[in-house]
Order: structure tokens, then C-alpha cells, then sequence
């Protein structure tokens, strides 16, 4: 059998998670739910091999069955969760063993599915044979993981923000303009102390990256680190002007669609 590629594989996931979190926010209103069965079901059939589309249909297939089974009726969290073992359990044996191939193309999967799929792991089901770590699962947005206010050039006071929680893994981060204000006429170079999960999942620290805030940036106004991490450290400036506060924030790697 054909593995299924590291791309159709996390577009397969993001489909479960995005029916679990339909399921959370709109139970009892079966049209969002139901608007996406057909999409999900035809990204199968677009993969043009028989063999792959076999190992992924009847999964997959139970798992529009037990949602339209769950239409209207208020379940819990776990519940909805064990309604996709059976996908969770085929996009395994598709991918050849799913965690081993989102470590080894460095991807993160969407937390709701992390939670799926770590649900049928600990009911001791054979497949998934083994649960996924919280590193595999990209980060909420969050702000601010830490801020400096500028006492002068090359100044400031550094404050500790909240850490991205350790059930998550890394998210890219961004500076920001957290202060009242536009940022003053002299533009900042801000170098980030931080913490991040390597791909294997191990935590290393403190490493660091700098970006440049531009003078007359608006409130909120961001500039990418070009890094993902789950915590900031420590803040330091060269430039800069008296009074800007500059924050670190999360974002969402991507959004979860059908």
C-alpha cells in the first residue's frame, strides 16, 4: 500500500479538528456539520489511489456516521473525542504511523485533534498505538508572553507575561506595540530570550532572535520573529524610545478548515 503523503495527512487531520470544534460550539445545529462531510470525504477520493482511498474510507465513513448519530444531542467533550478513533486509527496505519511522520516533517497537528487521537490511546485501543505529545500540537494566540517599556535608548524594564501552556506545543511569536501609543521617532531592535520545543520534543532554551519595531508603529502594530516558541525569558533593546512598550505574542500557526 502507497503511504499517504505528510501534506493529504495533516489536511485529514485539520478535517477532524475542525468537526470537533463545529461539534463543541454549534451542538444541536446540524448545518455546519453537516455543510462539511462531503468536502472531507472527497479529499479521500482525490488521491487517486485505490489502495489509499480503501485504508482511509471506512474510517473515515464512521466518522460522518457517528456524527450524524450525534446531530441535536448535547454530549460532552470527551464523548464527541471517541466519536474519531476509527479516523484517527486509519490516517495511522496510512501514514505508516502518524506521530513518527509529523515529527519527521516537522508539522504540527491542530490541538483538538491531538486531543482525539490521545483519547483513543489512553482507552488502550490497538491503533493508535501511541499517544502524541503536546509538542505536536501548535499553540493557541496568546499576549503577552513577556513586554519591556523603554526608559531610554538601549533601556527598559523587562516584565514576565504567561508562558504558552505545556499542553501545546511552540507557536510563532511576534513583537508588538503593547503600549497606548504609536512607537516614537527612533525605530528598535528587540532581541527575544526564549524557549522552544525542538522537533524530537525536547525543550531548549534560551535561545534568541531580534526584529525591528519601526518608529511610528501603531498600537498593536506586529513584527514577525521569524521563530515558534512556548516562552519568553528576557527582553533586551538597542534604540528604541522612552515610554514604548514592546510585548511578545503567539499566534495561531494556521486555522483548522475542511
Amino acid at each position: 500500500m502507497a503511504t499517504i503523503t505528510p501534506a493529504n495527512a495533516l489536511a485529514l487531520a485539520d478535517s477532524v479538528a475542525t468537526r470537533i470544534i463545529a461539534r463543541v460550539a454549534l451542538i444541536g445545529s446540524p448545518s455546519a456539520l453537516q455543510a462539511g462531510q462531503a468536502t472531507m470525504l472527497a479529499r479521500i477520493a482525490a488521491l487517486n489511489d485505490y489502495t489509499q482511498q480503501q485504508a482511509l474510507l471506512d474510517g473515515f465513513s464512521a466518522a460522518v456516521a457517528n456524527e450524524n448519530a450525534a446531530i441535536a444531542k448535547a454530549q460532552a467533550y470527551t464523548t464527541i473525542l471517541d466519536d474519531y478513533f476509527a479516523a484517527c486509527a486509519a490516517l495511522d496505519v496510512a501514514t505508516g504511523g502518524y506521530g513518527a511522520m509529523l515529527q519527521a516533517n516537522s508539522q504540527q497537528v491542530d490541538p483538538h485533534f491531538l486531543d482525539a487521537w490521545n483519547r483513543a490511546a489512553s482507552r488502550g485501543l490497538t491503533a493508535p498505538a501511541k499517544a502524541l505529545g503536546a509538542f505536536l500540537a501548535f499553540g493557541p494566540a496568546q499576549s503577552p508572553l513577556a513586554s519591556i517599556t523603554v526608559t531610554g535608548s538601549g533601556a527598559g524594564t523587562f516584565a514576565a507575561g504567561t508562558a504558552i501552556p505545556a499542553t501545546y506545543g511552540n507557536a510563532p511569536l511576534s513583537v508588538y506595540n503593547a503600549g497606548s501609543g504609536a512607537t516614537g521617532a527612533a525605530s528598535g531592535t528587540y532581541t527575544v530570550t526564549y524557549n522552544a520545543y525542538n522537533s524530537s520534543g525536547v525543550l531548549q532554551t534560551g535561545l534568541t532572535q531580534a526584529a525591528t519595531v519601526p518608529n511610528g508603529t501603531a498600537v498593536g502594530g506586529a513584527v514577525s520573529l521569524g521563530i515558534s516558541g512556548i516562552a519568553v525569558t528576557n527582553i533586551t533593546l538597542t534604540g528604541g524610545n522612552s515610554g514604548d512598550v514592546i510585548g511578545v505574542k503567539s499566534t495561531l500557526l494556521r486555522t483548522a478548515t475542511y
